[in-house]
């Protein structure tokens, strides 16, 4: 592979986010090292043990990126299908006194807690932000995140919280802020400090006494959406970034019995 030629071509022919197309060349230079003859076995045999092992969902679209980089489109509908059924999680909801008690427990990554707390964001969205794509406005401040898929979305900070988080950001001057460390691979420095924002916040929730982890933020936020809201699903769908009604039901279905659940859905759609 012609690695600049591919990262370029990546560039120019997608949507994808920069932290993306880095994810996706890695990806390939794995996959080419591993793969020696370029036929659908081979392919295919990559995918399914990667995807049963690593769980890198990247991995099969970098792989179809790269087929069309290679003029080899013909191998895209011959790819196999592999679907890993999501572990079930228990959410743990807490109210805003306790959420901000863990917050300020933690220390560096204490801004992405926050971030993740204010707007409902996923850990890593939040850690691979890029300072020049924030945009300020009247009453706060808008984060570009890279959400699922390398697709840009926009995550609005108010006052006084946005102050808080600009404060951080101009304090440290790096392209991607709430990162530390150093790496020529930015997924694994992305990975790397995702466990030590995973250390901190863990850290601070044993010295409480409870069971929070990262993706606790964006439930609670879901659930806050949810009651303020008047229990509206569309409005949750549309706080959590959701393409799908079935992604936000999973979250409002810890928060509601099955009945309400039914009759909330029914009222949508009938």
């Amino acid at each position: 592979m012609k690695k600049n030629e591919f990262y370029e071509w990546l560039k120019e022919n997608t949507n994808l986010m920069e932290s993306s197309i880095r994810t996706y060349f890695y990806a390939i230079e794995k996959f080419l090292k591993e793969v020696k003859e370029l036929n659908i076995e081979e392919i295919n045999k990559f995918i399914s043990e990667n995807f049963r092992n690593k769980r890198n969902y990247h991995y099969k679209y970098a792989i179809k990126k790269y087929l069309e980089f290679i003029k080899r489109e013909d191998i895209i509908p011959k790819l196999v299908k592999v679907k890993i059924s999501p572990r079930k999680k228990v959410g743990h909801y807490y109210d805003k006194e306790t959420i901000l008690k863990i917050i300020d427990g933690m220390n560096y990554y204490k801004i992405v807690a926050l971030i993740q707390y204010i707007t409902g964001a996923r850990a890593k969205e939040v850690l691979s932000f890029n300072r020049n794509k924030l945009i300020k406005e009247t009453n706060g401040i808008r984060l570009i995140l890279e959400a699922k898929g390398g697709k840009e979305t926009g995550v609005y900070i108010p006052n006084p919280y946005a102050e808080k988080v600009l404060q951080v950001i101009e304090s440290r001057k790096k392209e991607y802020p709430f990162l530390k460390g150093s790496s020529n691979n930015f997924t694994t420095l992305l990975n790397n400090n995702y466990r030590y924002y995973l250390n901190e916040l863990k850290k601070s929730v044993e010295k409480l006494g409870i069971e929070f982890n990262t993706h606790d933020f964006r439930r609670n936020f879901a659930r806050m959406i949810y009651n303020i809201s008047g229990k509206k699903i569309s409005v949750v769908k549309a706080a959590l970034r959701h393409s799908k009604f079935t992604s936000t039901e999973r979250y409002i279905g810890e928060l509601v019995s099955k009945e309400e659940l039914d009759k909330l859905v029914e009222n949508i759609f009938t």
